[in-house]
């Protein structure tokens, strides 16, 4: 959604009805652009709120921006009886909590109403496009569209992972090839998440996604994680022979703080000799879910706590 100042026209207290808090902040972004000069007063409360919008104002004429992110009931009387200050614009956050106050429909009728829905594809690939273009990145022009593509229309997502490329493009230029390394596809987000319990030895969180796991996805996720074994088993050869972080982010092809913050700690979380023996572990279990007369799930299952506990 685009704020316009048509939206400010009629009333200037405005409740943002989304439960994405990424969906409300990029609201709140876009008031701060149009409300550029305004003195900005974020609150976590209506206790924190109420002294500011009854407060003489200490910029003498700027206008206000305030933001509540959130209230209570007792907060509805004392909101009510606040008048905004000519200019000034109030933001309310509401996360669907808000619903269960006894007088939410009150609440309503002092607002303008402003229903944040989940964008389209094209929306966000326009809000990256912007988002890229501001930090000062060159990119090429089917980036976009490719992140979304990967990501999905979660706008918290897609932030996140353009925080990532932001930092990874520095003066260079960014492309489709850059961000297929980088950012995982969106069937292979789950993998991620496991394969990360997986090398954290979370044993329990661990078993019960491998649980949720639809039929058919086992085989692919145990070459998912073959995959990943073999590439934890490679960094870990590297910091033995004490190759620098970049160059050895460099030989892998990934950015150096995924090479720091991801991979380093799963290697170290069980060392060469393990991985070699997981990696053993996870072959021979391959090899079984195809051959056994046995339950394939009770085999990969078991299988997959000996290689945890390695």
């Amino acid at each position: 959604m685009i704020l316009t100042n048509k939206h400010l026209d009629k009333n200037r207290k405005l409740l943002l009805d989304s439960k994405s808090p990424a969906l409300i902040q990029d609201i709140i972004d876009q008031a701060r652009i149009l409300c550029k000069g305004y003195e900005y007063h974020d609150c976590d409360t209506i206790e924190d709120c109420i002294p500011v919008l009854t407060s003489v104002n200490i910029f003498g004429d700027a206008p206000r921006l305030v933001v509540l992110r959130s209230m209570q009931s007792e907060g509805l009387v004392a909101l009510s009886v606040v008048s905004l200050e000519e200019g000034d614009v109030l933001l309310i956050s509401d996360d669907g909590s808000l619903s269960r106050l006894k007088d939410y429909t009150h609440l309503r009728s002092l607002c303008t109403i402003l229903k944040l829905e989940e964008p389209g594809e094209d929306s966000c690939a326009a809000r990256a496009r912007k988002k890229l273009t501001d930090a000062g990145v060159r990119f090429s022009e089917d980036v976009p569209r490719f992140l979304v593509s990967r990501v999905g229309t979660d706008i918290s997502a897609i932030d996140n992972e353009l925080q990532k490329l932001i930092c990874l493009a520095g003066s260079g230029n960014l492309d489709s090839s850059v961000v297929a390394r980088v950012i995982p596809e969106r069937g292979e987000v789950a993998f991620f998440k496991m394969s990360e319990m997986f090398f954290r030895r979370r044993i329990t969180e661990f078993v019960e996604a491998m649980g949720r796991l639809p039929e058919g996805e086992h085989v692919r996720f145990l070459h998912f994680l073959i995959e990943q074994v073999y590439r934890i088993y490679h960094a870990a050869s590297y910091r033995a022979q004490r190759l620098s972080d970049d160059d050895a982010a460099q030989l892998m092809g990934v950015p150096t703080f995924i090479l720091r913050t991801k991979i380093y700690p799963a290697a170290m979380s069980f060392g060469i000799p393990k991985l070699l023996r997981v990696m053993d572990l996870l072959n021979q279990l391959d090899v079984e879910m195809r051959s056994t007369k046995y339950d394939k799930r009770l085999v990969y299952e078991v299988r997959f706590l000996k290689a945890i506990r390695t």
